[in-house]
């Protein structure tokens, strides 16, 4: 079979889309090689190695686990089932660090960076920041590491740490985190069985990590630092509560673009 005759099965755009990229994948080819060569015929190890792929997407998973990699914010980068997915909210939050924070100098923590998608693409943006990045899992920060060499990113320092746990003495101008923030029993977790439960659930309610995290920010902040924390559309008026029980000041949401409350932050007085 040929490669024309393969993408022409697809019933549908986005369904012959995801073809033609497990099809490049399983030629090790760039997309372009598809419209350039449609009568190729495939050799019955690539067909074998396609089907295989194309099984695989066909029980559900995810697309960027199949491939290992996926792209953010116009960056590639590399992903295993160890880590989340990135969403395309979380650029939402890149944006607004980059129009709010241009200091040329920042010490910035990630908690939970996962993938390393945020502070490796902030690093790509703000070369002299100092950024560190946690995670609890060691497969985690083995992605983050390689995605962080992959993009040069050289001001990342990554620490096995339980949030603030690892971390030294030394304080931040800037604590981001994109925390798991599903409920243990949430109907949605079905449709996320593949990605890592560890980086999705916390607590019966959704709530534990970002509590914990806001709870000990002061500590770990300088005078005048900031906490932004990506969370639930339907999380946003528990966050700016314990934001306020917690003293903090300024306190903002910002909409995804589905209008959904995506992201708080909020200053340290």
């Amino acid at each position: 079979m040929n490669i024309k005759q393969i993408c022409s099965q697809a019933s549908a755009t986005t369904e012959r889309f995801e073809r033609e990229l497990l099809l490049t994948h399983a030629l090790n080819q760039p997309r372009a090689y598809l419209y350039s060569h449609p009568e190729k015929e495939l050799s019955q190890t690539e067909f074998e190695l396609f089907n295989q792929l194309l099984q695989r997407r066909e029980q559900g998973e995810p697309i960027a686990y199949i491939l290992g990699e996926t792209e953010f914010y116009s960056l590639k980068f590399y992903i295993t089932p160890a880590v989340l997915i990135p969403r395309p909210e979380t650029e939402l939050l890149i944006d607004y660090v980059l129009e709010n924070f241009k200091q040329k100098k920042l010490c910035m923590w990630e908690l939970g960076t996962g993938s390393g998608i945020i502070s490796v693409t902030l690093a790509r943006h703000r070369p002299d920041w100092d950024i560190t990045a946690t995670d609890i899992s060691e497969e985690a920060l083995d992605v983050a590491k390689k995605n962080a060499h992959f993009h040069k990113a050289h001001n990342i320092k990554f620490i096995k740490s339980n949030w603030y746990e690892g971390l030294d003495s030394a304080k931040a101008d800037l604590i981001i985190s994109n925390p798991p923030y599903v409920a243990e029993n949430d109907t949605h977790l079905n449709e996320l069985r593949f990605e890592p439960s560890l980086a999705l659930i916390s607590g019966k309610e959704g709530m534990d990590a970002i509590k914990t995290i806001i709870q000990e920010a002061k500590t770990h902040l300088k005078s005048n630092g900031w906490v932004l924390l990506e969370h639930g559309y339907d999380q946003a008026k528990w966050v700016q509560n314990s934001f306020r029980e917690n003293q903090f000041s300024e306190i903002k949401t910002m909409d995804d673009l589905n209008h959904h409350p995506r992201m708080t932050i909020a200053k340290n007085v």
